[in-house]
């Protein structure tokens, strides 16, 4: 009989607990990720308030931009022009820490250094700091965040990397067998179910590229293209065949040791 009394005890202990978290339930515990993820939608905001007037929010975009191909051919004979851009710094903070960032037209991607790991919603967040702050709204392709956007620079990347143009785009997500992965060892109920949720995903291609480039002591702020004297007159330079004047330190050891 006390045997029973106990059983029964128990069950009501874990029916009242049951009712109790029902009516009130624990409130969910707010993560680090839920944090950056937070962030990451202030900055969105700003994004979405900058699309309504994108055609100033691009006036550092040159045309280069929106054909990959001609890009690709000017970065290589122009080192200016990807210096240029590599001298386009933004530093920011974020909850993590702060972040250096620059775009390398080269590499088309985001180059960054932080002190700590940096998830994609804190660099998402730098990259649209960045894309407002120098006009070059066009450089962010995060696919799932502009989906509504005509953005020329990401459509140039969908059709130069996977040779995706508008109509075709229209086309695959129409054809919603595409997204069905098929798995044998999958039952068939699990099968179904499966092939119902992705279809129902939309499918991204594109989304902005980052490339880790170290920690902030690792920055060389500093480094800056020499500049040496030109139509310099000097005794030194006599019977020196130099480009425009220019004189090298090694050369001038030369001429003091004659």
């Amino acid at each position: 009989m006390i045997k029973w009394l106990y059983y029964l005890i128990y069950y009501l202990k874990v029916r009242i607990f049951i009712i109790y978290f029902y009516f009130f339930p624990r409130p969910k515990q707010y993560t680090l990720s839920d944090k950056y993820k937070d962030f990451f939608l202030l900055k969105k905001e700003k994004l979405i308030k900058s699309l309504e007037n994108s055609k100033k929010m691009n006036t550092n975009i040159p045309d280069l931009f929106y054909n990959i191909d001609k890009l690709n051919k000017y970065v290589n004979d122009n080192n200016d022009f990807e210096n240029l851009w590599k001298a386009r710094i933004l530093i920011t903070n974020t909850p993590n820490g702060n972040i250096y960032i620059y775009y390398d037209v080269y590499k088309m991607a985001f180059i960054y250094y932080s002190d700590l790991i940096m998830n994609n919603d804190l660099l998402n967040s730098a990259a649209i700091e960045y894309v407002i702050k120098y006009l070059c709204l066009d450089l962010y392709v995060n696919e799932k965040d502009i989906e509504n956007y005509n953005n020329k620079h990401l459509k140039a990347l969908l059709k130069y990397h996977f040779d995706i143009s508008d109509k075709k785009k229209d086309d695959i997500l129409k054809k919603t067998d595409v997204f069905v992965k098929k798995k044998s060892n999958y039952n068939d109920k699990n099968d179904k179910n499966s092939k119902i949720d992705e279809k129902n995903e939309q499918k991204y291609y594109y989304n902005n590229k980052f490339i880790y480039a170290g920690k902030m002591h690792s920055v060389n702020i500093l480094n800056r293209k020499i500049l040496y004297p030109t139509n310099f007159k000097s005794s030194y330079l006599d019977g020196i065949s130099t480009n425009n004047n220019r004189i090298s330190y090694s050369e001038f050891k030369k001429k003091m040791q004659k």
